[in-house]
């Protein structure tokens, strides 16, 4: 895990340079993220360009009608937008064909994502632009998903920094879908979709994190393709060495308590050696402490109303630390822990042996 002086160095870094991004993570990105789909995998996956119509080689192809739209619509947008992705398929297997266009300033920057119709030769554009979130997209093709007859438009994203993300799209009659939507809230992050049997279709994608929101653990989650449906089914952490003063070891102890909802057994086993206390009593007194107060305390960064402060014992192998935290309500609560150092290990480790709980008066003592 890094120092708290090079934590507080990489956020300020990654906080100017999200904000120099061309794009806002924090408009809408459930709408309009995008997904990072590996090299080598792109290829394979992606599905061939369709010229022909689908009811077969003798009826007209709609090529000159969905051109003649494209046409139309690239003048409306505005000599900075160009047509840079035009694909035909018919998305929802109804026997009419659709069409997948994509404009924008740059084959890596495409602002405006449709999806059209050609129902009896008129064309219509069904639904709203695709990429209306705050991530840029770099990326566009169909793809399949293992399992899945119809075809998905895939969005790869990008904040053109340190996050890469994807959307998936899907056409459900006239209605387009957003099943899913994979990228990091924090600017900060590698989406995948993961073609795990090399057949051609997706069938799983990674969530690679390692900033703020992981308190800069490095934590990887897996979704897996489960009867047509994304399912998290594992997150592994990598762990960094075990803490050496019992105020890591306080921090550690509540961090890797949140750092997912499915933790991995090293993360259950780091916990039990952090807290030994918590094994005889399971669940008794753990305090929980919002995220926002967590990141702090890794930091080293002063938050009103909150503190962690250790005294350790004239011997040396125990020690009492104080955590004193405003929660999402204002209400002041207040968490002592008493540590002791073991014999385990090149000169023992602190561990946690007795933590109590209580709720204090504004401006007083409980």
């Amino acid at each position: 895990m890094m120092t708290k002086f090079g934590r507080v160095v990489s956020i300020l870094v990654l906080t100017a340079l999200v904000g120099c991004s061309k794009a806002a993570p924090g408009q809408n990105a459930n709408a309009g993220a995008q997904a990072n789909v590996e090299p080598e995998q792109r290829t394979e996956a992606a599905l061939p360009n369709r010229t022909e119509a689908k009811g077969g080689a003798d009826e007209p192809d709609s090529t000159p009608l969905f051109k003649k739209f494209m046409t139309e619509k690239e003048k409306a947008l505005g000599e900075d937008r160009k047509l840079f992705f035009f694909e035909k398929e018919d998305l929802d297997r109804d026997g009419l064909e659709e069409a997948v266009v994509a404009y924008g300033p740059s084959n890596d920057d495409l602002t405006d994502i449709y999806v059209l119709k050609n129902r009896d030769g008129q064309i219509v554009q069904l639904g709203d632009n695709l990429n209306s979130g705050g991530y840029a997209v770099n990326d566009i093709k169909l793809i399949q998903l293992d399992g899945r007859d119809n075809p998905m438009i895939y969005l790869g994203l990008t904040n053109w920094d340190s996050m890469t993300g994807f959307n998936l799209f899907e056409l459900a009659g006239d209605r387009v879908e957003n099943p899913v939507y994979s990228a990091s809230a924090t600017g900060a992050g590698e989406d995948v979709l993961l073609d795990t049997d090399n057949n051609g279709r997706f069938d799983r994608y990674e969530q690679r994190r390692y900033s703020y929101d992981v308190f800069y653990y490095e934590v990887t989650r897996t979704y897996t393709l489960q009867q047509g449906e994304f399912v998290h089914t594992d997150t592994s952490v990598q762990l960094p060495d075990y803490p050496a003063s019992p105020e890591e070891v306080v921090e550690e102890y509540l961090a890797l308590g949140k750092i997912d909802e499915k933790l991995p057994q090293n993360v259950i086993s780091r916990r039990a050696e952090l807290c030994r206390y918590c094994g005889v009593h399971p669940g008794k007194n753990v305090p929980q402490v919002d995220d926002g107060t967590m990141q702090s305390l890794i930091l080293g960064l002063e938050e009103e109303g909150s503190a962690l402060k250790v005294k350790e014992g004239g011997s040396g192998k125990s020690a009492t630390a104080t955590l004193v935290w405003t929660d999402e309500s204002g209400k002041q609560k207040e968490t002592i822990f008493e540590l002791a150092k073991t014999g385990d290990g090149n000169g023992g480790r602190w561990t946690i042996t007795d933590m109590s709980a209580e709720e204090k008066v504004a401006g007083g003592s409980s």
